[in-house]
């Protein structure tokens, strides 16, 4: 099930052929910067950040230091911000 929230009485979230969908082989993909079009595999739980600690150190000063953490939950792959202040992205939705 899609975690959602209410603005202005419409359902903000994933669409549900993607909520509903099992997480089988998660890979990130850099859309911008020096290492864009790169697939990244992800290994769960996964935590992603500027500390050389997380599975994925990205190494930017606008990188919290622990951004999210990827995990699986009942055959669904999830997302989890640490509230950072630059914000989780999936698309254009903000990870809550």
């Amino acid at each position: 099930m899609a975690e959602t929230e209410n603005t202005d009485n419409r359902q903000v979230g994933l669409p549900q052929w993607m909520a509903r969908k099992p997480a089988m082989n998660p890979r990130l993909i850099v859309v911008e910067g020096h290492a864009s079009s790169q697939e990244i595999p992800v290994t769960l739980p996964m935590i992603i950040g500027r500390e050389p600690t997380c599975g994925l150190c990205v190494s930017h000063p606008l990188v919290s230091r622990k951004l999210c953490k990827i995990y699986k939950r009942d055959d669904y792959l999830w997302v989890h911000d640490f509230g950072s202040a630059n914000g989780t992205f999936i698309g254009d939705k903000r990870v809550r």
